[in-house]
């Protein structure tokens, strides 16, 4: 019997990157919806009542001067929100903070994915 000879992904198919080697293209973030900028969506006035008699969420609007640190703020109403669970913080009409993710080293890994289709 002869010996097998295993090719590499290279050598099969021609053009081939290893998956270490490629980059990722820029994301196109002009769609991301952001308050102040001409894309960003129009307020929704709440909801008179909640269905099944659900209450609402508190909702807390600091001025520019508490929000000035984000992170301390939700810090110090912590203790109201953790009464629900939940709360919603509408950030002073100043507060524009800069995109968070850094699209060029950021990347998403799919493990154990099946596609049912």
């Amino acid at each position: 019997m002869g010996a097998t000879t295993l090719l590499t992904p290279s050598q099969t198919y021609p053009g081939f990157v290893p998956l270490s080697a490629r980059k990722a293209v820029r994301l196109d973030l002009s769609t991301v919806e952001r308050r102040g900028h001409p894309n960003a969506p129009h307020e929704i006035s709440p909801k008179p009542s909640r269905p099944h008699g659900l209450q609402e969420a508190p909702t807390f609007k600091p001025s520019e001067e508490e929000f000035k640190s984000p992170m301390e703020y939700i810090k110090k109403i912590a203790l109201e929100g953790s009464k629900y669970g939940i709360v919603k913080i509408i950030p002073p009409d100043g507060w524009n903070p800069e995109f968070a993710i850094d699209t060029e080293v950021s990347r998403f890994i799919l493990s154990n994915f099946e596609h049912s289709g």
